[in-house]
């Protein structure tokens, strides 16, 4: 039963792109582009690439 459930999402499951997250995401976006569990994890990268680029 699982295995029919998760083979009809496809490429629809994927893991949060932070290294220090190990969670999963079920993306249910149109385009499928989806690469963070959350707002705060994307927060997070996004803060970082910002002070990288302001410290260079």
């Amino acid at each position: 039963m699982i295995g029919s459930a998760v083979s009809n999402l496809g490429g629809r499951l994927g893991l949060c792109r932070v290294g220090s997250c190990d969670r999963m995401y079920m993306d249910a976006s149109r385009t499928a582009v989806r690469r963070f569990c959350s707002f705060a994890c994307r927060s997070r990268i996004k803060v970082a690439a910002f002070r990288r680029r302001r410290h260079e």
